[in-house]
């Protein structure tokens, strides 16, 4: 109990941080991820939801990340969140996707604006495996039918790039496309 509130109040203070923060940026998108411990705890989701309304009308547009396994094990309360997140105009992505349970069920009633593919899976193209060539390009089709962007994890080199490029994924991320910023600097 002591372990899911410390993580609460971690996830509160890097929301307040970004959302007291983010008129110094030039680029306005910004991506969160959030434990599914804080998902399930109502108080933390009420107060965020106040935050975004206090946002509303601002040109930032905020993406917030939930794990596989967070969304599998709460997939009443994120689909809960994400209906209220989404009629602010914000997002929802599920990052890690594959670690977990891999299950594409649930994206229909989710409605994710994205999944990014778990890292593992980008390790397995470059070695030739056709087990995940397979399972990319299913969950490409699967998504894209139901309008939701794929995006490769962990792609820090240009055959890897390639690989996803050839199953024509939406986006990529990783150290071959870009570092990650400090807060300090001005995105």
């Amino acid at each position: 109990a002591e372990r899911a509130e410390v993580i609460t109040q971690l996830d509160r203070k890097v929301v307040e941080l970004m959302l007291d923060t983010y008129h110094n940026w030039q680029d306005r998108k910004l991506a969160i991820n959030l434990s599914g411990t804080s998902i399930i705890d109502p108080d933390l989701v009420d107060w965020l939801y106040d935050r975004l309304q206090n946002i509303s009308g601002s040109d930032l547009d905020i993406y917030f990340e939930l794990s596989e396994l967070s969304v599998v094990r709460n997939l009443e309360a994120v689909t809960t969140f994400s209906r209220r997140v989404k009629e602010l105009g914000h997002h929802i992505g599920v990052d890690h996707f594959g670690r977990s349970f891999s299950n594409f069920g649930y994206l229909k009633s989710l409605q994710p604006t994205y999944v990014k593919i778990d890292r593992a899976f980008t390790r397995e193209l470059e070695l030739g495996s056709k087990d995940a060539y397979f399972f990319v390009g299913s969950l490409r089709s699967v998504a894209h039918s139901l309008d939701i962007k794929v995006i490769g994890e962990g792609v820090e080199k240009q055959g890897q790039l390639s690989l996803f490029e050839e199953l024509r994924v939406d986006g990529i991320q990783g150290y071959l496309i870009e570092q990650p910023k400090l807060m300090t600097s001005k995105f």
